[in-house]
């Protein structure tokens, strides 16, 4: 049996060993990931909330740090729009689920980087359905379509309360 001292370094160098390998593991995968379709796209990037909206006048303006309700239906029926600008791919911010409430600092989650449910889409957003929809609908017009995913962080969390909301786990 190791002393507690070498116990520790010893756990220390097999996390390190574990480590090491899930990077060359990770490399290889995505060495192995075919990027040639996304060379020479012209890429247009949507902010969703930002865009456009299903339910209110296209010329609405928002500003601020609140939701302003755009959401993919708006976003795929101005698809023929982004297309006819000359762009092939399109680039959406976060779909998944934000937190629900407000920051004093930075307002709402309506950027999408704020998450906290990986497995559901935002509903003031839109639905999978509709994001099926828009995956099928850049397909049709031979666009690529990217989701930018944030696994690093969530929504802001500054209180026991707030991560508790979270759930388990």
């Amino acid at each position: 049996r190791l002393p507690p001292a070498r116990a520790r370094g010893s756990a220390f160098q097999a996390s390190i060993i574990i480590m090491s390998l899930l990077v060359v593991v990770l490399l290889r995968l995505a060495s192995a990931i075919d990027t040639t379709k996304w060379h020479g796209r012209t890429i247009y990037f949507v902010v969703t909330d930002r865009f456009a909206t299903t339910t209110s006048p296209k010329s609405r303006w928002c500003v601020g740090r609140d939701w302003c309700g755009g959401t993919l239906r708006g976003v795929i029926e101005q698809l023929d729009y982004i297309e006819s600008m000359g762009f092939d791919a399109l680039w959406i911010t976060p779909v998944v689920k934000q937190v629900p409430w407000r920051d004093n600092y930075n307002g709402t989650g309506y950027h999408g980087y704020w998450a906290l449910d990986f497995y559901q889409v935002e509903p003031r957003i839109g639905t999978e359905d509709d994001l099926l929809v828009l995956s099928a609908e850049c397909h049709a017009r031979g666009m690529l379509l990217m989701l930018d995913v944030v696994a690093n962080h969530v929504g802001p969390l500054h209180t026991p309360e707030q991560i508790a909301r979270l759930g388990p786990g």
